[in-house]
């Protein structure tokens, strides 16, 4: 397309990847400790939401149209990829419980 404005129908889409995002802490849940001014942190635990819509989303994919876009998937078995990125964060206070977080993934 050298030297052509680039445009959606020239367009065409030769691998499709779902990606997910893992972590530890997906959202803050703050309690009122009775009785007391302080709050309380807890991280909910989302992991296996994540894992279970992530393999409904992985599948052959034969379609020849993706929204307005064409679609020639270079591979063979034409599936969908799937990437998972994964972090873990903690609090010294608390301690390091990657050991037990790891595993979950």
């Amino acid at each position: 397309m050298k030297g052509k404005k680039a445009n959606k129908k020239d367009a065409t889409i030769f691998g499709l990847i779902e990606a997910k995002y893992l972590r530890n802490i997906h959202r803050w849940e703050i309690e009122k400790k009775k009785n007391r001014n302080e709050n309380k942190q807890n991280a909910m635990d989302e992991i296996n939401e994540i894992r279970k819509s992530l393999i409904d989303q992985l599948h052959r994919f034969d379609e020849s149209r993706h929204g307005d876009y064409r679609v020639k998937l270079n591979s063979e078995t034409k599936e969908i990829y799937g990437l998972i990125f994964a972090s873990y964060i903690y609090n010294e206070k608390k301690g390091n419980k990657r050991r037990k977080y790891i595993p979950n993934i």
